[in-house]
């Protein structure tokens, strides 16, 4: 898992957008894996700084490449993200994102048969609902417990679950539970425009992560799960 999370660590170090702490280490210590990695003085972000994040997340996202996926398999939290390299997006996020997560929600117990009759509606329906876009290089868990304003005058995002995909999913998670700035979405549009109607499909993202979240914790989520299935169905 660490191994994972250094590789996507020195990915985004190497895009020269969003700092990360680096230089970054992992090994095994009496049977204990870690990760060791700079300390970052944390501090009240400013009104600059978020927008600073704003552009920095954008200029990220600018960076493409010729396929959705990445070059290794890495974790959303505790659980296995697969990452294989796919030429089509609508493919890529169905299979590895959101069938991988309803289908362990469903062993578990949370889905029931209409959920999947809905569900699968989705599925049948995502290229409809999502636009085509090149593969951005991502976060992959861009909420706000993994961005740390420093003492530098820069936020730093640390815990990634990095892939190549549609830049609209970080967006989304950074919205799902609050706590960025209004001047960080500001910025991001300045720098690098939404396609028009993001606001009507963000929920389709987010559900990638809150079926996550039932699979991590529990029924807690699994209302709003069922919500934003019925909503697309």
């Amino acid at each position: 898992m660490f191994e994972a999370e250094k590789t996507g660590l020195e990915e985004i170090k190497r895009s020269e957008s969003c700092p990360v702490p680096f230089p970054v280490k992992t090994g095994t210590q009496t049977g204990i894996s870690y990760l060791l990695q700079p300390f970052i003085n944390r501090i009240e972000p400013s009104q600059s700084m978020w927008s600073s994040f704003g552009h920095d997340l954008a200029k990220m996202h600018a960076l493409n490449m010729n396929y959705y996926g990445y070059q290794r398999d890495n974790y959303l939290g505790s659980l296995l993200q697969k990452n294989g390299r796919y030429t089509d997006w609508h493919e890529f996020l169905i299979e590895h994102r959101l069938k991988s997560q309803f289908d362990l929600a469903a062993a578990g117990g949370y889905m029931d048969r209409n959920d999947r009759r809905r569900f699968d509606r989705i599925c049948k329906r995502i290229r409809n609902l999502i636009p085509a876009e090149r593969p951005s290089l991502l976060h992959g868990d861009l909420w706000i417990g993994n961005c740390i304003p420093s003492d530098q005058g820069r936020i730093f995002i640390i815990d990634p679950a990095v892939y190549w995909g549609h830049r609209e999913m970080d967006l989304a998670m950074s919205d799902l539970f609050g706590g960025f700035h209004s001047s960080f979405y500001s910025a991001y549009q300045e720098r690098y425009p939404l396609i028009a109607g993001y606001d009507e499909r963000k929920e389709l993202y987010q559900l990638y992560y809150l079926m996550a979240h039932v699979n991590l914790f529990g029924h807690t989520y699994v209302n709003s799960v069922r919500n934003i299935i019925r909503k697309y169905s």
